[in-house]
């Protein structure tokens, strides 16, 4: 399997991308593309072209990240079957070059029997490697078709040649885990772990984001018992933050994003003993942060500032009003993490 291969396959599984029959991360054309033939009595309307994980193998044992484009099957008759598919160029001859679809799904069940038998009204998924082209040049899918009349090849234009592209859904859903450590003396790191929900708007996304986080650091203690200073006290809190995120800067699968948000947070620590009594700390302020990330590049003839899925690494700054384990006052704190949406 070459990197691109295992990268695409690492990427559709982190966003949820599941068989052939479901494209998670699916782009519609903004106006309908539908070829209808008289030789193979025979109408196929594109649906949606994304990414998915592609069974290749009878056995299932292997599967690979690739592109999955769904079309509508509508035949005027029974016995119309799918001998094979092509992602193609339009300069090649129809139905002899290109990528070769490694997978067939029926309303949502891999086919391995050639051709595959069809009735007259189905939804057919088409699996194919991962290519370059798909983002880059203009493609169009060619089905070889077996029937009564002969064989017959329906060439659909996917891509380029005018042909827009839009999300599927507007629909957000990701999470994030990672490290935040305050800069002043006595900050401590806590652990975070946050589920973000939202929807896209054009190239911005509007998400809401919670979680929950758990640290250890030092803290100064008050008092004349100096075997509390410099304990470790544990501590646990709750945050929301709403947030605004971007992506400036996307070159093919890499980009570069921008998020902005405010956090609110309310937290524990403290044993409880009268050397580490329980504390309670409310704590708010700005949060900005970038994102390096691997994207899923839409196919061409849609926008490359709206990445369907992504994951990566984020750096952010906070500005504290407190700090569970500081010694109060501002605290700005410094996280890494690791981003999935």
């Amino acid at each position: 399997m070459s990197d691109r291969a295992r990268v695409a396959r690492l990427t559709a599984l982190a966003v949820g991308a599941c068989l052939t029959g479901c494209v998670e991360s699916g782009f519609r054309p903004a106006t309908p593309v539908t070829v209808a033939t008289s030789t193979a009595a025979l109408e196929v309307e594109v649906l949606d072209l994304g990414a998915g994980l592609i069974v290749s193998k009878p056995d299932g044992l292997e599967s690979v990240g690739g592109t999955v484009v769904r079309v509508r099957w509508h035949a005027r008759e029974d016995g119309t079957g799918i001998a094979r598919a092509f992602l193609s160029p339009p300069a090649a001859a129809p139905c002899t070059a290109g990528l070769v679809a490694r997978a067939i799904d029926v309303d949502g069940q891999t086919r391995w029997d050639r051709p595959v038998g069809l009735g007259r009204e189905h939804v057919v998924a088409f699996g194919f490697p991962w290519d370059d082209r798909v983002t880059a040049e203009p493609l169009v899918l060619d089905v070889d078709v077996r029937g009564a009349g002969g064989p017959a090849c329906v060439r659909l234009p996917l891509t380029g040649g005018g042909t827009r592209y839009v999300a599927r859904s507007n629909f957000v859903a990701g999470a994030a885990a990672g490290l935040e450590v305050g800069l002043r003396a006595h900050g401590g790191g806590a652990l975070f772990f946050d589920g973000i929900v939202g929807r896209w708007a054009g190239p911005l996304r509007f998400t809401v984001r919670a979680g929950l986080g758990a640290g250890v650091g030092s803290r100064v203690a008050s008092g004349d018992d100096d075997s509390s200073l410099n304990s470790s006290p544990k501590w646990v809190d709750l945050h929301l933050a709403p947030e605004l995120s971007i992506l400036p800067f996307v070159w093919g699968s890499r980009a570069i994003g921008i998020t902005a948000s405010y956090v609110v947070a309310t937290a524990t620590s403290g044993s409880g003993t009268v050397a580490d009594p329980e504390r309670d700390t409310d704590f708010m302020g700005p949060r900005l942060a970038v994102v390096l990330a691997h994207v899923l590049p839409p196919p061409l003839g849609a926008s490359a500032h709206r990445a369907a899925d992504a994951v990566g690494l984020e750096l952010s700054l906070l500005r504290a009003s407190a700090w569970p384990s500081g010694s109060g006052g501002v605290t700005y704190v410094l996280g890494l993490g690791v981003l999935f949406w």
